[in-house]
């Protein structure tokens, strides 16, 4: 029981400081003396190490019935953060043998939903079991984030809104439930949201972003662009920020100059985002460069063909 303890406590080093982590390693070498096994003292190494490789193997060579439900957390926990199909597939295991254990459910919905590509359907309904069998905060505003991963917008902001209830200074919650609003068309009501946000963590460059999306769709053509900047501000070398502020500039002003200097840098500070490769293809054939914005969108496509509005927007080039 004290090893468990201790390499619960080190795994919450590891997850949340760079390695090498001086307490980590500190409370693994004593879980290491109280716990000499060789098979647990390789898996402390290999955490250690962020050796991906390892993890599986040893995964892989695990006996679920000889472990806890608590060691099989640890070690999913930490391979998610190095192999996220890896740390499903533990977790399914792991559930075969514990099928009730609540924080099991819940780590094999984040390891779905945070899969590359997302797999938020498939996530949801161990999130909503997570739910059921602990509806505090953090799984009501973790199955509001599965929700409008799969796309349920309606769905995710009812349960963001009971997330809210539950922890009402959750600046985070205050900013999904204003991005949804918007992703809904419902300009005017996500402006409270968001504001409530920014008064709650001033210092957070995504609140600032955000709010200049409903801005920018009312009109408020100065707020917004005051907004994406503030966030800029924050964090000059912030990409979502860069495609709102292009977003003001072209959209809103017409100045397709400005626009399609805040989408360049945007795309070389985070490449092959098709929005943003969109975007700036408009902002090309605005400018008369037609064939190149053609391009630029064609890449978006290829990147996401299921992308509607960047087919509009291809649409719209070919018209000119």
């Amino acid at each position: 029981a004290v090893a468990a303890a201790l390499d619960d406590w080190a795994c919450l080093h590891l997850v949340k400081e760079e390695l090498p982590s001086e307490p980590a390693t500190r409370l693994l070498e004593i879980a290491g003396l109280t716990d000499p096994d060789p098979w647990r003292l390789r898996l402390r190494e290999a955490m250690l190490a962020a050796d991906a490789a390892t993890l599986r193997q040893l995964t892989e060579e695990a006996d679920i019935d000889d472990l806890s439900p608590r060691t099989l957390d640890l070690m999913g926990f930490v391979l998610g953060t190095l192999d996220r199909g890896a740390a499903a597939a533990l977790y399914r295991r792991a559930l075969e043998r514990y099928p009730d254990d609540d924080w099991l459910v819940y780590h094999l919905a984040y390891e779905l939903h945070h899969a590359t590509p997302q797999r938020s359907e498939e996530a949801l309904p161990y999130v909503t079991a997570a739910v059921a069998s602990r509806p505090v905060f953090h799984t009501m505003a973790f199955m509001g984030e599965v929700l409008y991963g799969a796309g349920r917008l309606e769905d995710a902001l009812a349960v963001y809104r009971r997330a809210v209830e539950l922890d009402p200074q959750s600046a985070a919650t205050w900013g999904n439930i204003s991005g949804i609003l918007s992703d809904l068309g419902l300009y005017e009501e996500a402006i409270e949201p968001g504001r409530r946000a920014i008064e709650l963590d001033p210092g957070k460059p995504t609140h600032h972003s955000n709010l200049s999306t409903p801005l920018r769709h009312l009109g408020r053509l100065d707020e917004a662009e005051a907004s994406a900047r503030q966030a800029l501000d924050l964090k000059p070398a912030y990409a979502p920020a860069l495609v709102n502020l292009g977003n003001v500039l072209g959209d809103g002003r017409q100045d397709w100059t400005g626009a399609a200097e805040a989408y360049a840098k945007a795309d070389r500070l985070k490449p092959n985002e098709p929005v943003t490769l969109a975007n700036l293809g408009t902002a090309r054939g605005n400018l008369g460069e037609v064939t190149e914005g053609l391009t630029l969108i064609e890449r978006a496509l290829d990147l996401d063909p299921s992308y509607r509005h960047a087919r509009v927007q291809q649409g719209d080039l070919l018209r000119t």
